[in-house]
């Protein structure tokens, strides 16, 4: 039997609506430009000591807990400890390193911590030190995007969010806007998917543009550019504008429900891109009384767009598994 991992730190950001991973300051205003030289950390944090750097092992039905041997942290328990010493929230994109017998990227430690009144721009630039250039920061649109890129990338195989993709979009809401987005990159590209989670609540799902005056209310963008600039023009389109998102590895799992053959390789997986725009400390999102209905039917809908786009991505494997 295969085992998959997923580091927890991850794991975490890419739940459904992505509630908690967002902070107040963060939601409710984008970043400035001068905040990178004017917010001073709080506190000072050893990303080496985070609890998050456990890693849950995957093993048929059972569920199985993994510590790092080192002091190191990881660049998800990294992006924890700034979150938490400058209170604000961060996008991120990660690059998969994957290959049997090589431990994945998620798992790459280093040692890093955030020191009690030390610059933003200072910490972010630190992180890029500390991990030999493996983590980098970018600001675009009143966000922070921490890219997790390792030295010995795989070849063919890019950060997720240069990659180019031709979008005509129009969609009433942001979650609509992200399913087009999701439809149009997997026509584009036949290597691995991207694939975007419902979240739980439909208020988040149907957050839309806001009411100005001359506008239609819709969502709309016709390009090509980057996955990233797409992201962020569709978000900065929204309500909740300064919401970030996530864009992580993603393995399969047996609750996926895939085709037998698929769980033999451990070299299988997608791209998710999740979003969120409440937090600790916010208001909690609009609730109704179908929300968990609504939220099994849409993830029963994504089950099924991520086994054809896995049967278009690896042909061979749906013909293996069809007994043929």
């Amino acid at each position: 039997m295969k085992k998959y991992s997923l580091s927890l730190p991850i794991a975490l950001l890419i739940t459904a609506g992505c509630i908690g991973m967002m902070n107040a300051r963060a939601v409710n205003a984008p970043i400035e430009p001068e905040m990178l030289t004017t917010l001073r950390a709080s506190q000072t944090i050893n990303a080496s000591r985070d609890s998050g750097r456990a890693m849950i092992h995957v093993d048929g039905s059972q569920l199985r807990e993994f510590n790092f041997d080192d002091n190191n942290a990881t660049w998800g328990t990294a992006e924890t400890a700034l979150k938490k010493a400058f209170n604000i929230t961060f996008s991120i994109e990660e690059a998969p390193l994957w290959e049997p017998g090589v431990v994945p990227f998620g798992h790459y430690t280093f040692p890093y911590s955030v020191r009690v009144n030390e610059r933003l721009v200072d910490a972010l630039d630190r992180l890029t030190k500390a991990s030999q250039g493996a983590v980098r920061w970018r600001f675009l649109k009143g966000k922070i995007i921490l890219s997790a890129m390792p030295a010995e990338q795989r070849e063919g195989i890019p950060l997720i969010g240069d990659r180019r993709v031709a979008v005509d979009i129009k969609a009433e809401s942001i979650y609509e806007a992200f399913l087009q987005l999701e439809s149009q990159y997997n026509t584009q590209y036949q290597d691995f998917a991207l694939v975007v989670p419902a979240p739980y609540y439909k208020s988040v799902a149907l957050v839309t543009s806001p009411p100005e005056a001359g506008k239609s209310g819709m969502l709309e963008l016709q390009t090509e550019d980057s996955l990233r600039n797409i992201i962020l023009e569709l978000l900065s389109q929204t309500e909740k504008a300064a919401a970030n998102y996530s864009l992580t590895v993603t393995r399969i799992y047996k609750t996926d429900e895939m085709p037998a053959s698929y769980y033999e390789r451990d070299d299988l997986f997608h791209f998710t891109l999740s979003y969120g725009t409440h937090c600790h400390g916010d208001p909690k999102p609009e609730e109704s009384e179908d929300d968990h209905i609504w939220y099994d039917r849409e993830r029963e809908k994504r089950r099924q767009r991520m086994r054809l786009y896995y049967k278009q991505n690896h042909p061979e494997l749906a013909v293996e598994s069809d007994g043929s």
